[in-house]
This record gives structure tokens, sequence and C-alpha cells, in this order.
């Protein structure tokens, strides 16, 4: 969490990223905006949409599949 300094924009401005190395596979999540709270929110939905993409993709029984 980073709060962003550039004189041409008004206000403050927030930056989050996260990396995580999952099962051998690089996962990255990253935003930016005005409120520091909302910008770790929009992290955390990235992430975690990742994660579960990531997770399906390997499962060989399908996406939606419970065996």
């Amino acid at each position: 969490m980073a709060k962003i300094s550039n004189h041409h924009n008004k206000g403050e401005v927030y930056h989050a990223e996260a990396n995580l190395t999952l099962d051998g596979q690089f996962v990255r999540a990253e935003a930016s905006g005005e409120d520091a709270h909302a910008v770790i929110d929009k992290v955390k939905d990235i992430m975690k949409a990742e994660i579960t993409k990531l997770k399906s993709k390997d499962d060989p029984r399908g996406k939606n599949s419970r065996s």
C-alpha cells in the first residue's frame, strides 16, 4: 500500500498491489484510487478471482464439478 505523489493530480491517490506464488504460478493484483480501504478491497477481490481462475484451470473435473 502506498500513497502516490504526483503533482498533476488533486487529492490523495493510493496504490496497492499483491503478489503470490501458488503451486509454482505467479498471481498478481493491483489497484489505485482515492480511498485506501476501497483500493485494498479491490485488490482482495481481484486476487480472489485470479486464485479461483487458477484453481479451476488446474481442476481436471471441470470448473463447476463437485465430485
